[in-house]
């Protein structure tokens, strides 16, 4: 705490005495203050390659990315729903229906664009692209909590 106040001090100092230059003579140099000691000043090699290790292969990550794969396939089965469907179904008719084959079998093939959604599609993509940012978040979320973990 008084480091910083020191540093503060410091830095406002010159400001409120740059007008008295002349009565005061020129400034000293501003110095940055000391590094604190046992500070450390890069992450350790080993802590690096344990932290990735342990993010890398942690169930709850795993987990989460598993979460967020899904929720990039709701994604882009929402953008599909803008082109044409096709389904094809097979039937089989019992006596007396004039829609079947002699041997009683039918089968339909229906083609589906949808024209005019209300918005219903947007909206689906919308909500889509979201929870796949939301998924983002929280699998960057697990990673760090695991990294957390594992540090202290």
């Amino acid at each position: 705490m008084r480091l910083c106040c020191l540093f503060l001090i410091a830095l406002l100092l010159p400001v409120h005495a740059a007008g008295a230059e002349g009565m005061m003579g020129p400034q000293a140099p501003v110095q940055a203050p000391p590094a604190l000691p046992g500070a450390p000043i890069t992450i350790p090699l080993a802590l690096q390659e344990a932290v990735a290790a342990a993010v890398g292969s942690h169930p709850v990550v795993q987990a989460a990315r598993m979460e967020q794969n899904a929720r990039q396939s709701d994604r882009r089965g929402a953008q599909w729903q803008r082109f044409p469907s096709l389904s094809v179904e097979a039937m089989t008719m019992t006596r007396g229906s004039r829609n079947s084959d002699p041997d009683g079998m039918t089968a339909n093939v229906v083609l589906e664009q949808p024209l005019w959604t209300a918005g219903r599609i947007d909206n689906l993509i919308r909500r889509a692209r979201e929870r796949e940012s939301a998924g983002d978040a929280g699998l960057e979320e697990s990673r760090l909590d695991i990294a957390l973990r594992l540090v202290q």
